[in-house]
């Protein structure tokens, strides 16, 4: 990929990992790739886990199981190679094409709003007339009952179908991203790089090799 990440900005984006870690009125900063990182030895999913001392890493954790318990990796560079990494892969043509799929299940969210609009009616129709006394209470409850699960179901589809529109922004502008993201909050951060990567597989570390190795990690990407 090119590269449109400059060291100043990849400096930017280091900053503000560390002065979120460290801010003291702030809580204890959280990981951002939580849940994203699986182990290449057994595949299990790494969680996050402070040495001694505070620092933070991710690890696969044989305590409790399915973890083998023979990897790890510190947080913070992984986190800003990751966050390098999906800033790259905004401004690919590979991605425009996961893009157009999304405009496609655009189209499907279309329809389940008009759907979930129909049976938000249904259930402002029940509210109205046990309001004006029009129905029993018991009737009331059934009615809502009834079309309560459709709208959650409805919901969440259309959840599920939009998640890239946190992306939207930031399409073809992986730079401006690089530029916003030492302001964003770690809730945003999360929402982005989970809208473009499916996880990253963290590979064994050269033994004798003290300085962090980008080639440990394998980003694989959503599609």
């Amino acid at each position: 990929w090119p590269a449109i990440v400059t060291p100043q900005q990849t400096a930017g984006v280091r900053a503000a990992l560390d002065a979120q870690r460290r801010a003291a009125t702030a809580p204890p900063r959280r990981y951002v790739l939580a849940g994203l990182l699986r182990c290449a030895l057994c595949n299990t999913p790494m969680v996050s886990r402070p040495k001694a001392g505070g620092v933070r890493q991710y690890v696969c954790a044989s305590d409790p199981p399915p973890g083998c318990g023979k990897m790890s990796v510190l947080a913070d560079p992984v986190e800003v190679l990751i966050s390098e990494f999906v800033m790259a892969r905004l401004d690919t043509p590979e991605f425009l094409v996961v893009v157009e799929k999304g405009i496609q299940a655009n189209n499907q969210a279309i329809a389940l709003r008009e759907q979930l609009d129909a049976e938000q009616a249904v259930v402002d129709d029940y509210n109205e007339m046990f309001a004006n006394h029009q129905i029993k209470r018991d009737v009331f409850l059934a009615g809502v009952n009834t079309v309560q699960p459709k709208i959650d179901v409805l919901k969440k589809k259309i959840a599920r179908i939009t998640a890239n529109d946190t992306l939207e922004e930031w399409i073809g502008n992986g730079e401006k991203l690089a530029v916003a993201w030492p302001g964003m909050d770690l809730a945003r951060q999360k929402a982005i790089i989970a809208g473009v990567l499916d996880h990253a597989v963290v590979s064994s570390a050269v033994r004798g090799r003290n300085k962090f190795d980008e080639n440990r990690i394998k980003p694989v990407w959503k599609t």
